[in-house]
């Protein structure tokens, strides 16, 4: 199972890999601060989680997730904002308990 934990400087070769491939995705441009952003931002409480695979390689990022209540079970559903998953991993459960 991946470990799920903030996103640190040290991760910044392989974080910005997934941020080029999530802003091609979409079509997008930003600045280098916006691009910045969350290795500043880091120790805010749900930004920034990083799904690491087991031989330490980043297979997704995501900017922010909030749990919620919902009215469909008695656990809290997860939301994910700005998920982007490495295309060479995508569908092999790497996020799957």
């Amino acid at each position: 199972m991946p470990e799920i934990r903030p996103v640190r400087s040290s991760d910044r070769v392989q974080w910005d890999a997934l941020w080029a491939g999530y802003l091609r995705f979409y079509r997008q441009h930003v600045s280098i601060e916006v691009t910045d952003g969350p290795l500043r931002d880091s120790s805010m409480s749900g930004c920034n989680p990083t799904a690491w695979s087991p031989n330490g390689r980043q297979p997704g990022r995501v900017r922010h997730y909030v749990f919620h209540p919902t009215t469909w079970s008695l656990q809290n559903n997860c939301y994910l904002e700005d998920l982007f998953v490495d295309p060479a991993t995508r569908g092999s459960g790497v996020a799957v308990p």
